[in-house]
């Protein structure tokens, strides 16, 4: 008898155009993307980790001349991930409304936009709760590094002192740690202990490290490992937008000092500077706590506005 899970995964498979995604969609989905703007979702990392189902698996994906988007189940719920819909949400409409006929599921439509969806119904009265919202519970930002780094050495705008404390005193523990930026040098195993500790976060950032593994090094990308005594104890994943402009997909650290997550953002966030770096969007945050530490950084907000909506026909 099929699980609920396995139930729910064939009855979409039985929508007409719903298929598997896999790592060989990167570049007819790096085909849909918005050519005149940056926005955070506009990242095959992103949409893995959109798409990510029980166990860390990969979704689905719909793709039509004129929509593009991605899909996963997870908490009894369907999330889809638009990317384009030429008819401003009129097919988007259709493709949910068949969703949640064929599964009875609920469905969230993360990341979006009702400026590029105005024909898209959502509840607007609905109260989503942190579990539900995931990465969107609170609003994306963006960082300006010459801003946070006010002189061409490095320092630190007074502002955020609070943030740079923390860094401080992390340095005074004197502890060494190697620095990796060749994913290839490690071993998966490594790295899945590491994600393991965090059954959630594990399941979330499983698809953009098997990814990473299985693709090899891309100078689009940039992949800062901290190792202490031979075990991560951090993992930074980083995707190029342009010469100044980066998105930054994976930022997981161990937390097991106060200080180290401030000392490992202070190192990979001053070498993003000193490489000429401007702008890292950050996407969105999972919690207020991850928020009010997002804020220490002088944030500030993209120039577009998305968030995560309960569809409704």
């Amino acid at each position: 008898m099929l699980s609920t899970v396995q139930s729910t995964e064939k009855e979409l498979l039985e929508i007409p155009g719903i298929t598997p995604l896999s790592v060989e969609d990167e570049e007819l989905l790096r085909a849909a993307f918005l050519k005149d703007s940056i926005e955070y979702v506009q990242s095959f990392f992103y949409l893995l980790r959109a798409s990510h189902g029980k166990g860390g698996s990969i979704g689905y994906k719909f793709i039509t001349k004129e929509v593009a988007a991605i899909i996963g189940y997870r908490h009894n719920i369907i999330y889809i991930t638009p990317i384009r819909d030429t008819t401003k949400g009129e097919i988007l409409q259709s493709f949910c409304q068949k969703i949640s006929l064929k599964t009875g599921c609920r469905i969230l439509i993360k990341k979006f936009s009702k400026r590029k969806y105005p024909k898209l119904h959502y509840n607007k009265t609905a109260h989503l709760n942190e579990i539900e919202l995931e990465d969107d519970t609170c609003a994306e930002t963006v960082l300006n590094l010459p801003k946070l780094f006010i002189s061409p050495e490095g320092s630190i705008n007074h502002k955020a002192k609070r943030f740079f404390r923390k860094v401080k005193r992390f340095k005074k523990l004197d502890l060494h740690f190697d620095i990796i930026e060749d994913l290839s040098q490690i071993p998966f195993e490594k790295v899945l202990k590491f994600f393991k500790k965090d059954e959630e976060k594990c399941e979330s950032f499983l698809p953009i490290v098997a990814y990473l593994y299985s693709h090899g090094q891309d100078n689009r990308y940039q992949i800062t490992v901290f190792l202490y005594k031979g075990r991560v104890q951090g993992l930074y994943v980083i995707e190029k937008f342009s010469p100044k402009e980066v998105g930054l997909y994976t930022a997981v650290t161990a937390k097991n000092q106060p200080g180290i997550t401030e000392w490992m953002d202070h190192y990979v966030f001053q070498q993003m500077f000193f490489s000429g770096i401007h702008k890292i969007y950050f996407g969105g945050a999972e919690n207020e706590g991850v928020d009010y530490y997002i804020k220490k950084l002088l944030p500030e907000k993209p120039k577009y506005s998305v968030k995560t909506v309960e569809y409704v026909s």
